[in-house]
């Protein structure tokens, strides 16, 4: 089974190893980070990533949730401060709560942190963050300030920076237990990376229309989450060092803002995180989670509670079970892609053939640009 790591290694050493003129249009960094890694050998990697990524086991294929993350990421770039820069969205199946940014704008989100957001805001927040790493070109003046390295060590980084940042635990099976350690400090963010990422995270989430104050909210979670529980912080906190202090300087800066708007969450999300839930343990666990969850009234979402009812009895084969909260959907939410999803998947499991080509033509009728 291929890794995204070998391609990576290669890439990288072929990009930093040929000189290339800055793209036309592109900011320049005003240092001298541009001469390790232009803009251009930036995207060079990116494409070679973007391969190794889409031939990956780690990679999720599910064109709903990966269609949902491109859409949101790309929703929140078109309000980044760098309209030239490109960005690839992909989710890593990993229940670990974590993001990643790579060269030349490849974003990877975990199914982990999906899960664990309790909105859209949140998510949104999270991608801000790894967006304003991308548009300040932090990946690209860490490894300037190694510019007197040989192109091996500088390859290397972009190696055990993929590593690491998907997930920590890999980087000592990338490199060398020796070079490990030194090339995790050496692409760790630096505080002022960290803060400058926020900064422009916030930003993004409030010029695409989201409510910046879940950005704050979102860390102080995870921050609870793991303060009495040291060496296990979600992974999201290891490669992003997680201060007090930055949460403070990030709340003051939505205080200082002053306008805080109540975000529409799109449908979307609700169903996403209920599709990945769907999957995790046994189907009849999913059920009785989701029924509980409607027993109590502790939901964001009913709708997304059914549909998680009718994916995870799709999963168990119980076809009638499935229906019967299809047959709710339709009755009691608006119309919606993943829902007639759900139904042609109903009909192919019953193998009922006369009604498959009829659902899809129907469906693809409602939806033409739903890929699912």
């Amino acid at each position: 089974m291929r890794t995204l790591y070998p391609i990576v290694l290669l890439t990288a050493m072929a990009a930093v190893a040929v000189p290339v003129a800055l793209a036309d249009g592109l900011p320049e960094l005003g240092d001298y980070s541009a001469t390790v890694m232009s803009p251009l050998d930036e995207q060079r990697i990116a494409d070679e990533i973007m391969r190794d990524v889409y031939a990956s086991s780690q990679v999720l294929e599910d064109p709903e949730i990966n269609d949902y993350i491109d859409d949101l990421g790309h929703r929140l770039a078109a309000n980044s401060p760098d309209k030239y820069q490109r960005f690839n969205f992909f989710v890593v199946k990993d229940n670990s709560i974590n993001a990643f940014a790579m060269p030349g704008g490849v974003i990877g989100v975990h199914t982990g942190l999906l899960i664990a957001a309790n909105n859209e805001s949140e998510v949104a927040g999270v991608l801000g963050h790894e967006i304003g790493h991308v548009v300040q070109h932090h990946l690209a003046r860490m490894l300037a300030k190694q510019k007197n390295d040989s192109v091996i060590s500088m390859a290397t980084m972009a190696l055990a920076l993929l590593a690491a940042r998907s997930n920590p635990q890999l980087t000592g099976g990338a490199l060398t237990a020796a070079t490990a350690n030194s090339i995790q400090k050496q692409i760790d963010y630096t505080r002022e990376h960290e803060r400058e990422a926020d900064r422009v995270g916030l930003q993004i989430m409030e010029s695409a229309g989201f409510d910046a104050r879940a950005m704050p909210s979102f860390f102080e979670t995870l921050q609870k989450g793991t303060r009495f529980s040291e060496g296990s912080a979600p992974a999201f906190l290891r490669t992003h060092p997680l201060t007090s202090e930055r949460i403070a300087d990030v709340r003051n800066r939505v205080e200082q803002g002053g306008s805080y708007k109540v975000a529409q969450e799109s449908p979307g999300f609700q169903f996403v995180k209920a599709k990945l839930l769907s999957g995790i343990g046994t189907a009849d666990s999913a059920i009785n989670t989701f029924r509980y969850n409607l027993q109590e009234k502790s939901y964001a979402s009913e709708p997304a509670q059914h549909y998680g009812i009718a994916l995870a009895m799709l999963r168990k084969n119980d076809l009638a079970g499935a229906k019967q909260e299809l047959d709710w959907l339709r009755k009691n939410t608006s119309a919606n892609a993943m829902i007639e999803t759900l139904a042609t998947n109903i009909i192919v499991a019953g193998r009922d053939t006369r009604l498959i080509e009829q659902q899809y033509q129907d469906a693809l009728a409602k939806y033409p640009d739903h890929r699912a």
